[in-house]
Order: C-alpha cells, then structure tokens, then sequence
C-alpha cells in the first residue's frame, strides 16, 4: 500500500515523531521500507524485507494472514528484516489501510415496495439484503447484490418483513417477523400475516423451513454461538437453540422479553425490554407516551446465559426501558438504548452512560469501526419523545464516537443523516 514518506522507516535512536516530515533522513536510520510496489530498503543499506507467506503490495478489499492474532480488531501478521536486532524494542509498521475514497454509493431501494433493509450479510461472496415490505399483499423478501441489480430471492413466508439474516455453517438464514409498525410512530402494517419462522436458503427463489417458533409471530435475534444457531422472539420471552442434528431446544427466559443478542468475550448476551403488556406499550407509544421503566433502578436489562447455569443479569440501566443494540468497543460491551437515546458501557461491574446521540430517542444499532464506535438511530422515533429543534430535520442519523468525544453528553453526526422524507425512502447504500 503507498504510505507517507518514511512510513517504513525504523531508527535506532527514539520512537516516532509527533507528525511525518520530507525533511533529511536521520543518520541513525537504520532502514526503510515504503513497501510500494516490493520490500525494498530505500535506506541504501541493502536491508531488504523478507515477506513471509506472500504479500499484496497494492490496494486490496481482501486482506488474509497466514496466523490471526486472537483478540485484535483486523487482520495482524509479520515480516522478517535481515540482519536487524534491536533487543526489547518491538517492531512497528504503519500503513494506510483506506483502499477506496470515501464516497456513498446508491443502491436505491430493492423493491418499489421497500419501507426499510432491515439487515445485510455477504454469503458466497455476494451481497443480500433483507426487506420490510408495505402493503396488506406485500411480504418480506431476501434480494441479492448482482451487477448494480437487485435480484430477488423468494420470500420467506407470508409475513410482512425478514428482519435478521445470518451465515451459519455454510448456510444462509433469514428470519421472518411481522412488524406492527405502530410502536415506531408510523401507521399499523395492514398485513396480518405471522412470522415467527427461521428458514434456510435453498438458492434461486427457494427456501426451506428450519424452525416456527410456537406462539411467536415476530422473530427479534438471530445469532450463531459455539456452532448453534440462536434466536428469540420480538413479542415473547424465551431464546432457543439450534443443534447440529438439527432439532432446536428452550434455553429459558431471563425474566423479560430479548430484543437483541450478541457474543462478547466468548459469552452470548441477550438484552431486554422493560414492557410487560406490548400491546399497551405500542398504543401508549403512538400516542407519545414514554412508558416508564418497570423498576425504580432503571429497566432495560442486560443478560449473559451459560448453558450449563443459565441467565445473569449485568444490571439495569437508568433512565431506559428497551436494549436494541450490542457492541463492543474498546474492549467493552456498550448497548444503545430507548427512550432517550443514551449509550451505555459496562466498566467495572457497573453501566456507565456515554451520552446521548445527537438528539435522537432511539438507537437502533451500534457498529465499532476503524477505531470509533458508530451508532444507527431509527427514523422519525425521535417526535414520538420529543420535538425537533428549529433548524432541523428528523430522521435517520449516525453518531460517531471517538476518544476525542468521550467526555461529552452528546455525539457529533458523522454527516449521513437524513431527513424525514428522505427516510421513507429505504434503501442500501454502501
């Protein structure tokens, strides 16, 4: 990859510079490699790299070591330099690892009846979205990314939205859901069609089915753990497993409904929402009334299940009545919360709030990338709780975290926020 000048450089003297210079080289420059186009030492000294396992020297969307470091964010490998030995110092090597410009590409909306992509995976290297259809007749569909085109891959089932998918054991998963619409400000969905259903792709427009799960008519989560796939119900307690031989188990309830579930540390985590009554707390919700919490220490909930001793409970959160994301940054588990906004870290023991995002009530996903902690709000939630500021729109938006921001209250938008027409129209965009 091209790097700044003396990006590769390695001295004998002190460590790097507060900031990178074209002025003389430092006569104690022991070699350099900027690592454009070979491993050549452009020190003079005749140091040159040996690249262990074959290397890439240009751009490249496709990156792959020979030995991934466990525990690291990205991929780690190594390369010898002859005849260099430099005792208790580590090597270091620097590089810029941004291959395309960053610009948004528009891949419009998958169908004219699209509401919301609800998920992305990539399976067999191709690209699939999931969908939330409107309409009394329209159904959830699966599409796949082909030459600029959305092709359709079948729906599966009957029901008005596929709201997760997931890649598992060579297999694609969708899972199915009917999304009532109500509790997110929006008109009731008007297909009364039930989901609750995990199915696998067959390929073309064919799907098999895995699991219904019994009494559930929205599936909320699903995730593979530990070689099993996992799922949980939108609109009841209760999370289920499946098993290599392919029958699916109860794992138990940890006391509330899940909306979410996540793997952090080598563990699963569910995380929870505070509403007894579901239906109540849609109808109060359209009506712009924040349900309070179920507990005078806050609600929401985070959860850790062990198949051997089941669920614990990490805490409550102050001021929260529903989890509707998991990530971890940092090394810690942070979730974003409902009704206002708030994101949490669990440290020592405890949930600390990290501040609200923007202005915005809920956050539906969290993503850690390139070193800051994005979060993904849902559109229009925010008039339910409350009203726009003069000057703004409301709509879809991402907050970015940085250390830079981590002392504020409130996050800075990363620029990709939308306004309230514009969020109608659903779409993937890269």
């Amino acid at each position: 990859m091209p790097m700044p000048p003396d990006a590769g450089a390695l001295g004998s003297g002190s460590a790097c510079g507060a900031g990178w210079g074209d002025g003389d080289r430092d006569d104690g420059l022991i070699g350099s490699w900027d690592l454009a186009g070979d491993a050549r030492d452009g020190s003079g000294h005749g140091r040159e790299a040996r690249p262990v396992g074959g290397a890439n020297f240009g751009p490249s969307t496709d990156p792959a070591v020979s030995r991934p470091v466990a525990r690291l964010a990205g991929d780690v490998g190594r390369f010898d330099v002859e005849g260099v030995a430099i005792p208790g110092l580590d090597f270091s090597l620097s590089a810029w690892i941004n291959v395309h410009d960053a610009a948004w590409t528009d891949h419009g909306r998958p169908s004219a009846s699209t509401i919301m992509v609800c998920a992305l995976a990539v399976h067999n290297g191709s690209l699939y979205s999931a969908t939330w259809e409107a309409g009394q007749s329209d159904t959830g569909h699966v599409y796949r990314l082909e030459d600029e085109t959305w092709v359709d891959c079948g729906t599966p089932g009957e029901a008005n939205a596929v709201t997760r998918l997931a890649v598992h054991a060579g297999g694609l998963y969708a899972r199915t859901s009917r999304l009532r619409a109500g509790g997110s400000g929006m008109s009731k969905s008007t297909n009364p069609a039930a989901g609750g259903r995990v199915l696998r792709y067959e390929g073309g427009r064919e799907w098999s089915d895995v699991l219904r799960l019994d009494g559930a008519d929205s599936i909320a989560g699903l995730v593979p753990f530990a070689g099993e796939l996992h799922a949980i119900p939108m609109y009841s307690e209760g999370m289920f497993r499946l098993a290599a031989d392919g029958t699916w188990s109860s794992c138990g309830s940890p006391g509330r409904r899940l909306l979410v579930l996540a793997v952090y540390a080598g563990a699963l985590y569910g995380a929870g929402n505070d509403h007894v009554d579901d239906a109540s707390a849609i109808a109060q919700t359209a009506a712009g009334i924040v349900v309070p919490a179920r507990s005078p220490e806050g609600g929401g909930a985070v959860f850790r299940y062990d198949p051997e001793s089941g669920w614990t409970s990490l805490g409550m959160q102050p001021d929260t009545t529903q989890v509707y994301s998991i990530e971890t940054y940092g090394d810690r588990l942070h979730i974003g919360t409902w009704p206002h906004g708030i994101v949490f870290r669990h440290a020592h023991g405890q949930w600390e709030a990290c501040g609200q995002v923007g202005d915005e009530t809920e956050v539906m996903n969290l993503l850690a990338f390139n070193g800051k902690l994005y979060a993904g709000t849902l559109p229009g939630a925010r008039s339910v709780a409350s009203t726009t500021p003069a000057g703004r729109t409301s709509g879809r938006s991402i907050g970015r975290r940085t250390s830079a921001t981590a002392g504020r209250r409130r996050w800075p938008s990363s620029g990709a926020s939308c306004s309230r027409a514009r969020s109608r129209r659903a779409g993937c965009i890269r």
